[in-house]
C-alpha cells in the first residue's frame, strides 16, 4: 500500500507544484471557456513556475508570507494547499456579523488521478493542526461542484460575498466566485 501524507512544501518540490498549479489554472480557464489560444493562458501558464519559486522561497519568513503544504503519494507531490493571512471580514446581513481573522486558502488542488483518496482532507487538516487559525476561507466558483461538496463536507458555509474576474472584456469571459468559510473547532 502506498503511503499518503502531507508535509510543508520545499523548494525541491518546485517542478511538481508548478505542474499542479498549471493543471489547476487550465481547469479554471476551461471552465470559463477562455479560448485555448488566448494570450492570458500563455502568460499565466508561462509564469507559474517563477511565481511558485518566489512563493516557496519566502514562505514562513514572516507571519504574512503564507504557507504551502503538499500532499504526497509515496514520495511524489500530488496535491497542494497554499494559504495567506486573512483579516477580519464583514459579512452580509442574515449571518454572523464577521469572520474572525484567520487564513485564506489561495490554492487547494489535488491531481485528478488522486482525488477522493483523502488528500484534500489531509491538506486542510495540516493547515488547521499546524497554524491553528481562528477561521479558514476560500473563494470558489459556484460551478465547481466537486470542490463545493468537499468544502461543505469539511464544515464550510457560504459567506454571502461574491467577486468576479473579467478575463477578457471583448469575449465576456469571466469567473465569478463566492466566499466560503469555516471556524476552527
Amino acid at each position: 500500500m502506498t503511503k499518503r501524507s502531507v508535509r510543508p512544501a520545499r523548494l525541491s518540490d518546485l517542478n511538481a507544484i508548478a505542474a499542479l498549479a498549471q493543471e489547476s489554472f487550465t481547469e479554471i480557464f476551461d471552465a470559463c471557456a477562455l479560448p485555448i489560444d488566448h494570450p492570458l493562458r500563455g502568460h499565466v501558464l508561462g509564469s507559474t513556475r517563477q511565481l511558485w519559486e518566489r512563493t516557496l522561497s519566502t514562505q514562513g519568513k514572516n507571519a504574512d508570507s503564507g504557507h504551502t503544504f503538499v500532499a504526497l503519494e509515496g514520495e511524489s507531490p500530488v496535491g497542494l494547499i497554499s494559504i495567506i493571512s486573512a483579516p477580519v471580514q464583514s459579512l452580509e446581513l442574515g449571518q454572523a456579523k464577521e469572520i474572525p481573522a484567520g487564513v485564506e486558502v489561495t490554492t487547494l488542488y489535488v491531481h485528478r488521478s488522486f482525488r477522493r483518496s483523502g488528500h484534500g482532507s489531509r491538506l486542510l487538516a495540516a493547515i488547521v493542526d499546524t497554524l491553528q487559525p481562528a477561521s479558514l476561507r476560500m473563494w470558489l466558483a459556484p460551478e465547481d461542484t466537486l470542490m463545493l461538496r468537499f468544502l461543505q463536507g469539511s464544515g464550510f458555509l457560504p459567506a454571502g460575498l461574491k467577486r468576479s474576474f473579467m478575463f477578457d472584456e471583448a469575449l465576456q469571459v469571466r469567473r465569478d466566485e463566492h466566499l466560503w468559510w469555516a471556524l476552527r473547532s
